[in-house]
């Protein structure tokens, strides 16, 4: 996204990931809506070929979905929790955010914030990991309500799909794109 134009957000049924649950060497299918906020910010990037002034959305929401055999069996949240805790089974109401943004808003563990016009209470702080100028402002939170909020109920913007075994992965991905090309 740096310097070029918007990436288009992309957002399917979640109905589709029930769909590749069942291809043949598929383990599990986990769904995210990844939005990004309404909100804007604009910084100016100095550089030997002059000054850029960059407009990105103020912050990406991550719906996940927060049940315990997901969050026990793969990545699906950031780790490098710096104050408070991570999000928990069923929480609602709450989210995790990056200490970037957390820094830019100036708020902290218990303080509520206004995502898309609700008010979620911040439960903990998580360090990015991304070192690139435009480092994502992130907001974790449950799937759910990240689809009401952004008016995206029932659909998906990620599929992390995990095979029973590497040697399904190409198939996988063989039956994956020729049934869902625009994914």
């Amino acid at each position: 996204m740096p310097f070029g134009p918007r990436q288009e957000e992309v957002f399917v049924n979640e109905t589709v990931a029930n769909e590749i649950r069942s291809i043949e060497g598929v383990k599990d299918v986990v769904e995210f809506l990844e939005k990004s906020s309404e909100e804007t910010t604009s910084e100016t990037i100095s550089t030997p070929r002059g000054d850029f002034t960059i407009s990105r959305p103020l912050y990406t929401i991550t719906g996940v979905p927060l049940n315990s055999s997901f969050i026990d069996n793969y990545s699906i949240l950031p780790t490098d929790i710096t104050s408070g805790r991570n999000l928990n089974e069923e929480d609602t109401g709450v989210i995790l955010m990056s200490s970037n943004l957390t820094d830019y808003l100036e708020v902290g563990v218990g303080d509520n914030v206004e995502i898309y016009g609700e008010s979620f209470t911040v439960v903990g702080i998580y360090e990015s990991t991304s070192q690139s100028i435009m480092q994502a402002r992130g907001v974790y939170m449950n799937i759910i309500e990240a689809q009401t909020i952004t008016g995206n109920t029932g659909n998906v913007s990620r599929l992390d799909v995990y095979a029973e075994d590497v040697s399904y992965v190409d198939g996988i991905a063989d039956v994956i794109e020729a049934a869902y090309s625009d994914l």
